[in-house]
């Protein structure tokens, strides 16, 4: 397989414009996500980070016209699409691509997310490897409930100016100011993130918000689940089911999406179970000690009211899931989203367990592949950017690619057998992510050695 390995230090450049020829991958069988079936015996022809043509075996090409890759009978489907993360410093971006997540989407931190933007450019310039990212800015500094007025509405207008792709909302955001911000989003078409606001009727929610950034956003604002402050007096009262399908009409009625974000309850509840296992998986080894320690630090099974918390996530956790499915069967957008690095969402890896949720939420393989990639693709350009051709492998999409040695149609736990990756057209094999993430923890523990 001919690669081309940029290994020279942490800071990477790798840009596929460089190359002269385009590239030929050959010798694959291609997942169509959208239709449930493999195509055998294809090759891709790419050129500048572009998918161009999609070539069958009865079609001869030059070889000597091309940068050829055996794909060595490779599973190919289009890279993973994580709709939910937040940026921190400590984590090592090259964990996305190692797993096969070649786009992101930052939905904002309490301190901001200035970094996020240049790290952008960072990567846009083959200056460091990550994957392609599309941010919000950080919380809102009136999302605690204060109604103002101006505030909100010039930090709206700022976002595209500062580089910010879309507005995240907060559940305690005052009824005045959500109306404002939707307005003036929607002035600056600007999509609308985040969670239920508390305060607000659910029509009018759903009349503002694009697209809901957690399905348990529905367990507290129309199941009546309990918020932290109430889980004292709370007694395992179950929320009730029947008002779900109240939730998807009005879902479906104003073309609203759902980041069902199911790994984040399931991660807590094994935390809890045992925090020690969930944190000595083997891929701990390419992990920031910091950042290990964080996730440590985070678990919430260190809060208090700890097993009502438990108790708490485990309804959650099977509301969220009933309604991702009914919401699923309704037609509703379900794309795949994880909160990395929060909490226990170890970035990367965070997306597989979503995928595996999705599948016991009801999902089928086939649609929950389809979440991650077809729908993660139709989101971003229906919502945030509408020259993006992300999440297909066809003729004009981008050329992110995901190898693997096993068909993930058959089990979705087989998007781990990952072989190699291609992001932007550069293709890199597992043992090149491998020891790319190796040398960001090895930054990365250099720069907080005195932290």
């Amino acid at each position: 397989m001919l690669l081309r390995t940029f290994l020279a230090c942490a800071c990477l450049v790798s840009t596929s414009s460089a190359v002269a020829q385009p590239t030929l991958v050959t010798n694959i069988h291609v997942v169509d996500v959208e239709l449930g079936k493999v195509s055998d015996d294809l090759s891709l022809v790419v050129e500048n980070g572009i998918i161009l043509r999609i070539v069958d075996r009865e079609v001869t090409l030059d070889p000597q016209q091309f940068n050829v890759i055996d794909g060595k009978g490779a599973y190919v489907l289009p890279g993973l699409i994580d709709a939910h993360t937040h940026h921190f410093d400590i984590v090592p971006y090259e964990a996305y691509l190692r797993y096969g997540v070649t786009t992101v989407i930052g939905l904002g931190n309490r301190t901001g997310s200035e970094n996020f933007v240049e790290f952008r450019a960072l990567v846009e310039k083959g200056e460091r490897l990550g994957p392609r990212i599309y941010t919000a800015d950080k919380l809102m500094p009136w999302s605690d409930g204060s109604p103002i007025a101006e505030e909100a509405k010039e930090y709206v207008r700022s976002l595209r100016q500062n580089g910010f792709d879309l507005v995240k909302i907060s559940e305690r955001i005052a009824p005045e100011t959500f109306d404002l911000v939707v307005a003036e989003a929607r002035k600056a078409h600007l999509p609308v993130f985040g969670h239920i606001p508390r305060d607000i009727p659910l029509e009018r929610s759903m009349e503002g918000l694009d697209v809901v950034a957690h399905a348990e956003e529905f367990y507290f604002a129309l199941g009546q689940g309990p918020v932290d402050d109430d889980l004292q007096q709370f007694d395992g009262a179950l929320p009730d089911f029947d008002a779900i399908p109240t939730a998807i009409a009005l879902m479906k009625a104003n073309d609203v999406a759902l980041i069902p974000n199911l790994s984040y309850g399931f991660a807590t509840l094994r935390f809890w179970d045992d925090e020690a296992a969930a944190l000595s998986v083997p891929e701990a080894r390419f992990w920031p000690e910091i950042a290990l320690g964080a996730w440590q630090q985070m678990n919430s099974a260190r809060r208090d009211q700890v097993e009502k918390r438990m108790l708490r996530e485990r309804i959650k956790n099977f509301y969220s899931h009933e309604l991702t499915r009914q919401a699923s069967a309704a037609g509703i957008l379900i794309v795949t989203g994880t909160d990395a690095p929060d909490r226990q969402m170890i970035p990367g890896i965070s997306i597989h367990s979503e995928i595996r949720e999705l599948v016991k939420a009801g999902l089928d393989n086939r649609e929950a592949i389809a979440a991650a990639t077809l729908a993660g693709g139709e989101l971003i350009a229906k919502y945030v950017d509408p020259t993006a051709r992300l999440g297909r492998i066809a003729p004009g999409y981008e050329a992110d690619l995901v190898l693997l040695t096993e068909n993930p149609l058959e089990d979705v736990r087989n998007l781990r057998a990952i072989s190699a990756i291609m992001t932007d057209g550069t293709l890199y094999s597992r043992e090149e992510l491998d020891q790319l993430q190796l040398a960001a923890k090895a930054r990365i523990d250099a720069e907080y050695a005195d932290q």
